[in-house]
Order: structure tokens, then C-alpha cells, then sequence
């Protein structure tokens, strides 16, 4: 019977062992269950985070896509005025080069005038001078000639007519303008 007892012992000896590793084991399970459950609060709690940056982020990048895509917008349509007054700078320039050398002939054109107008001027009283310094004979063949040039129009009298009918048709009608 000692033998029995023996092995009586050892196996109680053995229950106990295993019934003291089996509540190790119960303990360390549950400690992993805790800590499991935490770790998954953690990454729940991280992971609300993240997405709510990413959300933040999102709205903000189409925020400032919108902007950017106003900001385009307002540069391309800056572009096409600039475009549109750069080619009516370049047809005013155009114009006002044209203008510029029809009133240069103008001018050259009344100076010309002012300048005969002058001589026809200086002319006249050059004549007058010399009729008040020569007294005039009915008689005589120069009283003669003189009175036939009165009688006649000078080449200068006729040129001058038209010179002026010129000048009126190259003024601007009322209303018109050089450029």
C-alpha cells in the first residue's frame, strides 16, 4: 500500500500543479483580454484622429483648390484684357501714325501758305511803295500796263482759290476724329 499512497500523492501533487497552472494561465489570459481590449480602444481612438485630420485636410485641399481655380480664372481673364487693350493700343498706334503724318502735311501745307500769304504780302506793299513813289500818268504806257494787270488776275489770285478749297476738304468734319 505504499505504493499506493505514492502514487495517490503524486497524483494530487500533479492536480495541484496543473490546477495552479491552469489559474496562471486563466489570470494571464484575462490580463492579455485587458490589455487587447485596450490596444483596441487605442487604435479606435487613433483612428477617429486620423480620420478627422484626414477629413480636415480633404476640405482644406478643396478649399484651396477652389481658390486656386477662382485665382486661374481671374488670371486668365486678366490675361484676355490685357490681350484686348494691347491690340487696341496697337490699332491706335496705327491710327495715330496715320493721323500723325496727315497733320504733319498739314501743318507743312499751311506753313507753306502763311509763308506765301508773307511774300504775297511783302509783294503788295512793295507795290503800293513804288505806285506812292512813282506818280502815275494816264499817258504813259506803264499807267497802261498797270491797268491791264489790275484787269487780269494774277497766277498767284487763281493758285490761291484752290489751295483753300484743299485745306477745307482735308479739315475734319465736326463730330470726326484724328485718331
Amino acid at each position: 500500500m505504499a505504493t499506493v499512497d505514492i502514487l495517490y500523492i503524486t497524483l494530487i501533487v500533479a492536480i495541484v500543479v496543473i490546477t495552479v497552472t491552469l489559474v496562471w494561465l486563466a489570470n494571464d489570459t484575462r490580463a492579455l483580454l485587458k490589455s487587447l481590449r485596450r490596444s483596441a480602444e487605442d487604435t479606435e481612438v487613433v483612428t477617429k484622429e486620423i480620420r478627422e485630420k484626414v477629413l480636415m485636410v480633404s476640405e482644406a485641399l478643396d478649399r484651396a483648390g477652389a481658390a486656386a481655380s477662382s485665382i486661374i480664372g481671374m488670371i486668365e481673364n486678366a490675361i484676355e484684357e490685357i490681350k484686348e487693350k494691347r491690340d487696341a493700343i496697337v490699332s491706335s498706334i496705327g491710327l495715330l501714325s496715320g493721323a500723325g503724318r496727315a497733320i504733319k502735311e498739314r501743318r507743312e501745307k499751311k506753313e507753306e501758305d502763311e509763308e506765301e500769304e508773307a511774300e504775297d504780302a511783302v509783294e503788295e506793299e512793295e507795290a503800293k511803295d513804288v505806285e506812292i513813289e512813282m506818280p502815275v500818268k494816264k499817258d504813259t504806257k506803264l499807267a497802261k500796263a498797270s491797268k491791264k494787270d489790275d484787269s487780269k488776275p494774277s497766277v498767284d489770285s487763281v493758285a490761291k482759290p484752290e489751295k483753300k478749297k484743299e485745306e477745307k476738304e482735308e479739315e475734319p468734319k465736326e463730330g470726326e476724329t484724328d485718331l
